[in-house]
């Protein structure tokens, strides 16, 4: 008789977005890891993706992890209560990424996160408005920012929290005035438009204290109700320049996405380029990764890889790389000759497979 698996995992196919989650089976605890927008809706079609697959066992959710905020990752965690069979019985903690200090790189997270609540329909106090969605629909939910160095338990697994750092001091100089230089476009935004520097304002604040007010008693509501979507038009920008600052402010997002691990998987998330290529710079004097895991998520859909001095830091997979890939990034990785030859690196060997697209199941324990 074969063994019981201890926990599994399921990569939901959302298309052009994330979504995983990993269950304790016979305890059925859920761990939602994102769940993003597919090419159609505003959160609806994944959130409908996660509802169909856990079915009536959403009861059993127990915690979500945001790796990031670009809307191909939050959006279905937004709507997900419109979809579920039956609210979270237990009480669900909803992690998310450290906010760092306003004057050194949380201005631009929360322009980020703006820009992108303004894409799914949200308003200037994005968080809370996930916080209150879940509530209303029946969950009781904790808010818990996560940095480098933090730990939880989750689905009955001990998870490590690797990246986001604390501050900024762990990128190099380069990096550092490319944020100034953003940080300096916000403010001009901001003097061109009262309005969008209200909404950063609130936007942060919202990130600052979510935590705090998640301990307040069910249905107290501190949300905004001033539409992303009406501050952003107020900038007056034409498609071009709005999908130039969006695409910048998601690159930096990107940089500090959660990494997170047990001893047999790792995600990477979105973490990419100046994030991942100093998250590894780390390893040399504080190596709290593991050279191999059983599962390995790639970086940013299997589409990104570490500058070549530093992949030797990066850890291998032993059973399955996962790229968690749509259509569009699909296409973009098969075209690049580095992604291809950095995943045959990282795959100890060659008959690893190299999950690229599509719904997957596995047992990992």
């Amino acid at each position: 008789m074969s063994k019981r698996p201890r926990t599994y995992m399921r990569v939901l196919n959302v298309g052009d977005g994330a979504c995983a989650v990993f269950t304790l089976p016979w305890e059925q605890s859920h761990f939602i890891v994102d769940c993003g927008a597919t090419t159609r809706g505003k959160g609806v079609e994944s959130a409908r993706i996660l509802s169909d697959a856990l079915g009536e066992s959403s009861r059993k959710v127990e915690a979500v992890l945001i790796t990031h905020f670009d809307a191909d990752h939050w959006a279905g965690i937004l709507k997900f209560p419109t979809q579920w069979k039956a609210a979270p019985a237990r009480p669900v903690t909803m992690r998310y990424p450290h906010l760092l200090p306003k004057r050194q790189g949380g201005k631009q997270q929360a322009a980020h996160l703006l820009l992108q609540a303004a894409l799914v329909g949200a308003s200037v106090t994005p968080i809370t408005d996930i916080i209150n969605a879940w509530r209303t629909a029946g969950a009781t939910v904790h808010a818990s920012p996560v940095k480098r160095g933090d730990s939880f338990t989750a689905a009955g697994e001990d998870w490590d929290v690797h990246w986001p750092p604390a501050n900024t001091s762990v990128f190099v100089k380069v990096t550092r005035d490319n944020m100034h230089e953003l940080a300096d476009r916000i403010d001009g935004l901001a003097e061109k438009s009262p309005a969008f520097a209200s909404a950063i304002d609130s936007v942060y604040e919202d990130w600052l204290t979510a935590e705090r007010r998640s301990g307040l008693p069910d249905g107290t509501s501190s949300g905004s109700d001033v539409s992303a979507a009406s501050v952003v038009r107020t900038l007056g920008l034409d498609e071009d320049e709005l999908k130039t600052i969006t695409r910048k402010l998601s690159a930096y997002a990107n940089m500090l996405s959660v990494v997170h691990s047990t001893d047999f998987v790792i995600n990477f998330g979105d973490c990419e380029l100046t994030g991942l290529n100093a998250l590894l710079r780390l390893q040399r004097k504080d190596s709290d990764l593991q050279s191999t895991y059983k599962v390995v998520f790639a970086p940013h859909h299997g589409t990104q890889i570490p500058r070549p001095s530093l992949q030797h830091a990066f850890p291998s997979a032993r059973e399955r790389l996962i790229s968690q890939n749509g259509p569009q990034r699909l296409s973009k990785a098969q075209a690049n000759v580095d992604v291809i030859a950095f995943k045959d690196m990282i795959t100890l060997d060659k008959h690893i497979n190299i999950h690229e697209h599509g719904h997957f199941y596995y047992p990992v324990r």
